[in-house]
């Protein structure tokens, strides 16, 4: 768990990135490989890899595996404990339904894209969706609008945050431009 929730610090990102520049040019011979990449990094994704591997064995790390994806702050580190939940699979859906609706968690867009791919009734992910369809931020709600599409078929709630979402102060589309293309039904809806 320490490893995949590794994260470097600003001054150590900084010093991998001007290594890595000075490794392309006239002074590539001198500069060793250990100094153009982070190994935390690397180790960090060899233990998401890991993930992969035991898939639903490795359900006892969920909620640790929840908790990172909250107290992480970089969204590139905050995405391997995500990706670890979603190789984990349904037996980890309801830690990603509340990494989506925690408002600490970086990679909240991320994770609401992963309810589609995860092999249960996501049609349980709903209620948080609709919710975030009243988000501030346009990329969570956004996101949250392309999910209910996918997995819930309109109803009355979900068109009334629809109408609310697609209010004319939030875009500068019209709103029925907007409601025309987004209530197209998906391929495979009948």
């Amino acid at each position: 768990m320490k490893r995949i929730g590794y994260q470097p610090t600003k001054l150590k990102t900084q010093f991998v990135i001007l290594m890595g520049k000075l490794d392309g040019g006239s002074l590539g011979w001198c500069i060793p490989d250990s100094l153009t990449r982070d190994g935390g990094t690397i180790r960090a994704g060899e233990a998401e890899l890991g993930f992969k591997v035991l898939g639903a064995s490795g359900r006892t790390a969920v909620p640790s595996l929840a908790k990172l994806c909250g107290e992480l702050t970089d969204f590139a580190a905050a995405q391997r404990p995500l990706r670890a939940l979603a190789s984990i699979g349904p037996d980890a859906f309801d830690a990603i339904i509340g990494i989506m609706t925690n408002q600490q968690s970086p990679c909240r867009s991320e994770a609401i894209f992963m309810t589609e791919s995860l092999e249960t009734n996501v049609s349980r992910a709903a209620p948080a969706l609709l919710n975030n369809l009243q988000h501030s931020d346009d990329d969570i709600a956004y996101a949250s609008l392309l999910a209910l599409r996918k997995i819930v078929p309109p109803s009355e709630a979900t068109l009334l945050a629809l109408s609310n979402f697609l209010s004319p102060a939030r875009f500068t589309l019209s709103p029925r431009a907007c409601a025309a293309r987004l209530l197209r039904r998906p391929p495979g809806w009948t």
